[in-house]
This record gives C-alpha cells, structure tokens and sequence, in this order.
C-alpha cells in the first residue's frame, strides 16, 4: 500500500493508481481515499489541482477485527480496501478480496454459487456512447466497470482506471488570454482541458481478452478470478446470454448479512485439584 500526503497534485496520484490501495494522510493522520471518480467528473486540471478536496472519507479497521465485521464496514464504505490503524497510525491494509475468501470458506458461505447474488443490471452502454455517459453511471451507481453491449451481446469493458489513465492523464492545453498575455486560471475546471467527454466509449475501453463467469459458476471462483484479474466486477454469462454485472460490493453485503453458527470449545479447568470421592467420579 501507498501513503500519500494530500498536498500532492492530481496526476501524480493518479500515476500510482496501479497500486494495490491507496491511503491519503495530512500531517501523518489519515483522511481517507482519493475520490478518482469525483475527479473524473470534474474536468480538473491535474497538474495542479491537489488531492485535497477530492478524498473520500471512510472508516479504519483495526488488527483485532473479525472477518464479518470489516466485510461490513468495507460494504457500508463502498471500499474495496481499508487501512488498519493502530494509534492514530496506519500500520497496514486489508482488502476485500482476501476477506471475500476467508469468508467462503465458513460452512453458511462456501456453496454459494452466483446465481445466489444480485447482480447490477441497469448498465446498458454502446461503444458508440460518449465517456461522459459512462463517468456519470460510475459515479451514481458507484461502479469501477461497465460492460458495452451491442444487440445483447457484450462487446468491451471500461473501467474507471482506463479513464484516469488514458483521459485525466493527458496534458492540458494552457492558452494564453488576448487581453492580458498571461496563462489563464488553471485553479479548479479549466476550460483549456481537453473536451473529450464527448469522444466514443470504445476510444478507452477493453475489447478483447474479456474476464467473465457462468451463473453456474461458484462464488469462491469468481473472487479467484477478481483476484488474479485485479478487478471488482465480473461479466456474468448464461451461456451467450449476459445476465450482469457481479461485483465485489454485492458480494461483500451478502457476507456482512452471515448469521454463523459460534463454535464452543469447553475447557474443563481445575478438576485434577478437586477432592472427589469415587463414587462422585
């Protein structure tokens, strides 16, 4: 995991989105994530705009935790990871992920197949659509990737990380006023910044090697695959037929709502000093 100070500009922050979590501090004390999608909407110039502003709050965990209850705070904080705190210190991190298959391995989790999910439905997107469309169901419906469909059937995938990456990340154009030959504002939305809001979806988006899994398919299979893939959601496929979008907030409420069953150990301690008759053994 990554410390970052939230004085530090934009883009720098977002040339390490690559990293497994991301915690921005001031002074030393954490105040939360980077809100990339925040900033996706906001037509920012990232060279100078600071990560102060654009952080999300969220909760800490700390080591002594259970496993259910950080699968709740990571549900109720729309967070894929969390750091741990210790003091007032960030000592480590914990991702959902790994939460996810701790939690299917106990006897109420680990027949859980996706159909058992719900799954986002609600996302129909073309390649031809413009980026702004697919920013603005990013952040409503608090989602890291949209598949593009074309009569049904599903033809690329864009996340959030290919908008920073191939969109924020470009340079800005600063041009200079005629009245006062000095370089325009570049405080807050720069109207120099390039307008491609309006360019087609397939510009920035995945189509081809396309990660997805049957309905059929085991949830404990679908985490291996977020895992090895580094994503939080998965195509999810009857067939040729697609049914939606699991994702890892889904499945992170279905675990927080676990009801399991406690394990009881008796220790029996003291016996060997009791005085007892042996009719009394």
């Amino acid at each position: 995991f990554l410390i970052l100070e939230e004085d530090l500009t934009l883009n720098k922050a977002i040339s390490k989105v690559g990293a497994q979590a991301i915690f921005i501090v001031r002074k030393g004390k954490y105040v939360g994530v980077a809100d990339f999608k925040k900033v996706l909407r906001s037509r920012l110039d990232v060279t100078v705009t600071k990560l102060k502003g654009n952080v999300r709050k969220t909760s800490t965990v700390t080591e002594h935790d259970s496993i259910l209850d950080v699968a709740e705070v990571m549900a109720k904080n729309n967070a894929e990871y969390l750091p741990v705190v210790i003091n007032n210190g960030i000592t480590g991190a914990v991702f959902a992920k790994d939460i996810l298959c701790h939690a299917l391995e106990l006897d109420e989790a680990k027949n859980w197949k996706v159909s058992d999910i719900k799954l986002v439905k609600n996302t129909k997107l073309l390649a031809k659509d413009p980026v702004a469309l697919a920013i603005d169901m990013m952040h409503e419906q608090k989602l890291d990737h949209l598949p593009l469909l074309e009569n049904g059937e599903v033809t690329g995938v864009v996340s959030y990380k290919d908008l920073l990456k191939k969109y924020l990340a470009l340079p800005p154009r600063r041009e200079h006023s005629d009245r006062t030959r000095r370089p325009m504002s570049t405080r807050g939305a720069d109207p120099n910044v390039p307008h491609l809001t309006n360019l087609p979806l397939s510009n920035f988006a995945t189509m081809q090697n396309l990660v997805s899994i049957y309905a059929k398919d085991s949830v404990l299979n679908a985490v291996q695959l977020m895992q090895k893939n580094n994503i939080s959601s998965l195509i999810v496929m009857d067939g040729d037929r697609y049914l939606g979008l699991l994702t890892m907030q889904a499945l992170l409420q279905n675990v927080s709502a676990l009801v399991v069953r406690a394990n009881f150990d008796l220790n029996f301690v003291g016996l060997t000093a009791l005085k007892v008759t042996p009719a009394e053994k």
